[in-house]
């Protein structure tokens, strides 16, 4: 017998992040109408196939630490059936507090 998942969960930067993502408007918009319509993503794939529930949390931009800060924000609503799938980013993205007392990722060589 097959086994079945309820859930796939996926967290990440831009490459696991829709392209209507806020964090992905700077490409994604542009790809959307280029292409016509809004391609899936790898996350839409699997929880399609699977026909599973999907909730994605990832976000264009995103570093490691606040990456991991989401997944344990979620870790009481995550089941022992379901499928967790983590995109770490790049480790020279950082975060920082800015201004207003809130971290801010940083990839610190883009200009």
């Amino acid at each position: 017998m097959e086994k079945r998942y309820k859930t796939l969960w996926v967290f990440g930067d831009s490459f696991s992040a829709p392209f209507t993502n806020p964090g992905c408007k700077s490409f994604g918009i542009p790809y959307i109408e280029w292409k016509g319509y809004e391609p899936m993503i790898y996350g839409d794939i699997i929880s399609k196939h699977y026909v599973i529930d999907y909730k994605n949390y990832a976000f264009g931009g995103m570093d490691n630490k606040t990456i991991l800060d989401n997944i344990i924000s979620k870790l009481d609503d995550i089941g022992e059936e379901d499928i967790v799938i983590i995109g770490w980013s790049h480790l020279s993205r950082i975060r920082l507090a800015n201004k207003v007392g809130k971290f801010q990722s940083v990839l610190p060589n883009d200009t």
